[in-house]
């Protein structure tokens, strides 16, 4: 877990779901994995680089059905958020409300 007073969105999806993040959190879109972000996430880890995501994108969920970003809001209201980092052994790839994610702190695999 971290803690961040800056850099938090909240994604609002058509599926009525809202994924609070970091901007440098990739997601996985129907155009390849995609940050609010892509230079901070690109400073996380070098060996990855995601395009910027953008309200319209479509993410994949994990029945590989598309899901529309509807709107991408910064929280400026926040002065610290939790946020979760996962470490997954070898893909560092898991699901967040069904949606595919990359963890953003990841180890090359």
């Amino acid at each position: 877990m971290y803690k961040h007073k800056r850099d938090i969105v909240d994604i609002c999806l058509s599926s009525g779901n809202i994924i609070t993040a970091t901007k440098s959190h990739p997601f996985l879109t129907v155009e390849g994995w995609k940050a609010v972000d892509p230079d901070a996430s690109k400073e996380e880890q070098h060996y990855f680089n995601p395009l910027t995501l953008h309200e319209g994108d479509e993410l994949i969920n994990n029945k590989n059905e598309h899901i529309f970003i509807e709107k991408i809001v910064e929280r400026y209201d926040l002065t610290d958020e939790t946020v979760y980092n996962c470490s997954i052994e070898k893909y560092n790839t898991y699901i967040v409300n069904n949606i595919v994610v990359h963890n953003s702190k990841a180890a090359q695999g």
